[in-house]
């Protein structure tokens, strides 16, 4: 009897509860809490929420001073196009802001919320203790449209609504407004928003109190053939796998990395199709070896990179001949932006007799044109150079002065390809695996073709949807439809795991005389072996760790290395709406109840006295 007065009783409050608030369903499109070494960026709520009233804005113009006349806690909503600098410069200075809901625009202007100057504090020359707020140190900005918003300290929850939950937001925030476009002072509609984050301050006091996690995530690294001679030179080429956005859910680097990534796998497949068919290219012959990494955590000043040119300096990478030191490392090739513009650039820090070598075979290739520069964008390379400054460098970019994509770190960095699109990156991806080839000692050869097909493929898995013919194929299963996000995190994510996949497909050789039966970890080979379709396969792909030096040193306040860290947040969040009665009302409910109590009792109390006359007997 008891349980069932009890189950009950929760149905009863489980319907009370729906009557009351209405749920806004919002996905995973939350603001996070990041800390670096001397500072907190992101968004959060109270521990158990917080509420105001809905407050729509519809227009940045005077925004400020509407504000000033407000003494009432509110959650803006605002569209998309209206986060903005300005728009939150104002929300914060009021401070009884207490949430913001974006509407997102299936059609508006992109916009960049990174730095005007990625990898402030930590390119070369740089030192990020120098940093203060969102000033650059240099004075040429990469990004001249960062409006560096990711940046923001912002003491209240953001999160962006998509879809019909759109309308549900703004029809209820625009019942707000009388006719003079003025919150009325009758009832309205409330919100409560929750996302609590529960590091704080910096990341040695939240390492500290054991709040957030490095961000972090692997790198993943090709061999084209196993290395068999320690201290053999290497030809390191690198570009950067991951992204970022303000939505770390929506990090989608389409224009930034996305088709750097097809160029690279297209070059590592064109580089396995000499190693496979060009008897005159043995690639245990050649002068240097070949190693192609795909860097992770990179979009946080320069996590990734930072890490493995460390690992390279204190030869702490690899075991046996890939044991590998920075002194081994002949030339490193980044692949930089190339999506924009067909104008390519080989940028260098200093052209020494190496990185002349290299834009020498550059200069020879026919059907692109590339332009020497004697500077270094916001890259990966200034990580090499802050280990070994007599290192040699040359960045491949369609970057000359500034950054040509106008939604750098941004949820807007969609890449939108053509055909002509795909066979310049086809085009490109056979040039560089000429261009290496030639730099290791191996012959200029007709078989350093990309597939084109193949790299058209792989921009569908990057780009469009990771529900792609090459992912299924690798996977034996379908992904979840939808574009893929690259965010690093603190983990090892899909994302990771679908790159090492494609890296295995473009690198693979087949090994005909190991039947698929025996193919397995514990067969004697110096591949790495996996089953593909039937068949036996070897490949050189391994990862390693891309948290940043600063944690491997136990250092949480280093200005040398990236120190980014990620908060540890309560699983319960959640955004839901419900009425609100003006303040005057509440109190005249509240006093005509009691009026209405205190009378009901005194009725009641005289009933009781007079029991026995009420109800004396006849």
């Amino acid at each position: 009897m008891i349980l069932v007065v009890l189950l009950f009783a929760l149905a009863a409050s489980e319907t009370l509860n729906d009557l009351i608030y209405t749920k806004v369903n919002f996905g995973d499109t939350i603001c996070f809490r990041m800390n670096n070494f001397n500072s907190q960026t992101g968004c959060q709520t109270g521990r158990d929420g917080d509420n105001g009233i809905l407050y729509p804005v519809q227009s940045e113009n005077g925004l400020a001073d509407d504000l000033q006349t407000l003494d009432i806690p509110i959650i803006a909503v605002l569209n998309a196009s209206l986060f903005t600098n300005t728009t939150i410069n104002a929300l914060k200075a009021y401070s009884q802001t207490k949430g913001v809901l974006i509407m997102e625009e299936d059609d508006m202007e992109p916009q960049s919320m990174e730095k005007s100057c990625p990898g402030n504090g930590y390119n070369i020359g740089e030192s990020a203790s120098d940093v203060v707020g969102r000033q650059c140190l240099n004075s040429h900005k990469w990004n001249p449209l960062g409006n560096w918003l990711m940046y923001y300290d912002l003491p209240f929850g953001v999160s962006l609504i998509k879809g019909d939950e759109r309308e549900k937001v703004t029809s209820r925030a625009l019942e707000n407004l009388g006719s003079d476009g003025k919150i009325i002072a009758t009832r309205r509609w409330g919100g409560e928003i929750k996302v609590f984050m529960n590091a704080a301050q910096d990341t040695k006091t939240c390492i500290r109190r054991g709040t957030c996690d490095p961000i972090s995530g692997v790198t993943t690294h090709v061999f084209m053939a196993p290395r068999e001679v320690a201290g053999k030179p290497i030809i390191l080429v690198v570009t950067k796998a991951d992204a970022a956005a303000f939505f770390k859910s929506l990090s989608y680097g389409g224009e930034a990395s996305a088709a750097s990534i097809a160029v690279v796998l297209g070059t590592i497949g064109a580089l396995a199709n000499v190693r496979d068919n060009d008897a005159q290219n043995n690639f245990a012959d050649l002068e240097c070896d070949i190693m192609v990494s795909f860097l992770q955590a990179e979009s946080w000043d320069y996590s990734g990179s930072q890490r493995l040119a460390y690992d390279l300096r204190n030869e702490s990478f690899g075991y046996g001949p890939y044991n590998i030191s920075l002194s081994d490392v002949k030339l490193v090739i980044e692949i930089g932006p190339i999506s924009i513009s067909n104008s390519l650039y080989l940028h260098s820090y200093k052209a020494d007799d190496t990185v002349t070598q290299a834009r020498g075979y550059f200069s020879n290739t026919s059907g692109l044109v590339f332009t020497p520069r004697d500077t270094l964008p916001p890259s990966s390379l200034h990580s090499f150079y802050r280990e070994d400054d007599d290192l040699s460098g040359l960045l491949v970019t369609d970057t000359d002065s500034k950054l040509l994509s106008s939604a750098y770190g941004s949820r807007y960095d969609i890449l939108d390809y053509t055909d002509d699109d795909v066979d310049l990156y086809s085009n490109l991806s056979g040039v560089l695996a000429s261009v290496i080839l030639q730099i290791a000692g191996g012959n200029s050869t007709s078989y350093a073709v990309a597939n084109s097909t193949l790299i058209s493929e792989t921009l569908e898995c990057l780009a469009v949807n990771k529900n792609c013919t090459l992912l299924r194929d690798s996977l034996n299963q379908d992904p979840a439809d939808g574009l893929l996000s690259r965010y690093s995190s603190v983990g090892i994510r899909n994302d990771t795991k679908y790159l090492i996949l494609l890296a295995q497909y473009y690198s693979k050789t087949l090994l005909e005389d190991i039947p698929v039966e025996s193919c397995n970890s514990t067969t004697p080979s110096s591949w790495y072996l996996y089953k593909f379709q039937g068949s036996c396969y070897g490949t050189m792909v391994n990862t390693t760790y891309a948290t940043s030096p600063a944690f491997v040193l136990g250092n949480y306040t280093s200005d040398q290395y990236s120190t980014w860290t990620e908060s540890r947040w309560t699983a319960s969040y959640g955004i839901r709406l419900f009425t609100m009665t003006d303040h005057d009302e509440s109190v005249g409910v509240f006093v005509g109840g009691l009026v209405y109590f205190v009378v009901l009792s005194a009725v009641i109390w005289q009933c009781h006295r007079k029991r026995e006359h009420i109800f004396a007997e006849t």
